[in-house]
């Protein structure tokens, strides 16, 4: 027993001694923190059912959209300002969808949005292959028509011939993202 106790009490006055050695060292004067951008949007709220039940609204560039296109395809060093908003002005001007607070961002100047017509137009996708599965990193994109993209992270967009598909169909559109 005593074994124990006194494993415990050196645990005890150990423990604190490396942490307050650590605090030390990460405030060395003379020597600068660096400090790096995050290379992906993380949004962290309570987990709360009501809460994720009942997302902000988001508004990107003026263009009404879902959360999870703006953290899988926008990036950080895209976004000149966020704004967040919840108020009654902001109830009464976007109604009950901005009840939940609203997100504005705007891009950089040089950058767009693009939605899968102007993505496809850019990268001379023709119309009679625009139908097609569309695949964004070897992800299958269900929803087509919220989807939204910044013209900054798209490296290429192809239609391509795939043999293990079962369809009718044996082309997709790929569309591969530039690396982080």
């Amino acid at each position: 027993m005593k074994n124990l106790y006194f494993s415990f009490l050196i645990f005890a006055f150990t423990v604190p001694a490396f942490a307050q050695e650590a605090d030390v060292v990460n405030k060395i004067p003379g020597v600068p923190k660096q400090i790096t951008a995050p290379k992906t949007i993380r949004i962290c709220v309570p987990s709360r059912a009501g809460i994720i039940a009942n997302p902000p609204l988001w508004i990107v560039n003026d263009v009404l959209m879902n959360g999870d296109v703006v953290t899988n395809y926008i990036r950080p060093a895209s976004i000149e300002s966020i704004d967040v908003r919840k108020d009654a002005s902001t109830t009464a001007r976007y109604g009950t969808s901005g009840q939940n607070g609203v997100v504005i961002i705007k891009l950089k100047k040089d950058l767009q949005l693009w939605n899968l017509k102007e993505l496809f137009k850019n990268f001379g996708i023709r119309n009679k292959n625009q139908d097609f599965p569309v695949f964004i990193d070897k992800k299958e994109l269900v929803n087509r028509t919220d989807f939204f993209i910044v013209n900054d992270i798209v490296a290429s967009v192809k239609v391509v011939t795939v043999n293990d598909m079962p369809s009718r169909k044996n082309k997709v559109i790929q569309v591969t993202l530039k690396s982080l």
